[in-house]
């Protein structure tokens, strides 16, 4: 094995519970049924598809809908964090052992990956962080873990530091 790609979201860090609770808070708040299915649908959408197909679903309630959603995740993420994956952590400390290159693959912003891998204790695992704002297309193309698995990304985008 050459090296490994992850995705974040639902694979190292169970974030997708905290969106999901989000969603299912706004609509609470809105009084608009059914909102949290955008948890599941938006999965592995990139935030210019996600949101294009939120306000497809959603039209004149959206914005309303966004903001309670949105101050849901602000609250919880600076009182806390989503949980590693159970045996997340585990898994990459063998792979480093093994020196094995590690690297996460996510559609998220980049300040996004690295402070909820930096908070769960997994940052430092990493070879490299490719993110969805430094491709030219994020999910559902393919950019994100080509450009990781790109020998000259490991190190033009995020060294490991020494």
């Amino acid at each position: 094995m050459n090296a490994v790609i992850f995705d974040m979201d639902g694979v190292l860090v169970d974030s997708e519970r905290v969106v999901w609770e989000s969603f299912r808070y706004a609509g609470e708040k809105t009084g608009v049924p059914d909102v949290e299915r955008m948890a599941i649908i938006g999965l592995g959408l990139n935030d210019e598809a996600w949101i294009k197909r939120f306000r497809q679903e959603f039209g004149a309630d959206s914005d309303r809908i966004l903001e309670h959603e949105e101050a849901y995740l602000q609250n919880f993420y600076a009182n806390g964090a989503a949980p590693a994956k159970k045996g997340a952590q585990r898994l990459l400390e063998q792979l480093c052992a093994w020196n094995i290159p590690v690297a996460v693959a996510s559609s998220s912003p980049a300040a996004v990956v690295r402070g909820r891998l930096e908070r769960v204790g997994l940052l430092q695992y990493f070879t490299a962080v490719i993110s969805g704002d430094m491709v030219g297309r994020s999910k559902p193309e393919p950019d994100s873990p080509r450009s990781a698995s790109a020998p000259e990304t490991r190190w033009r985008y995020w060294p490991k530091a020494a």
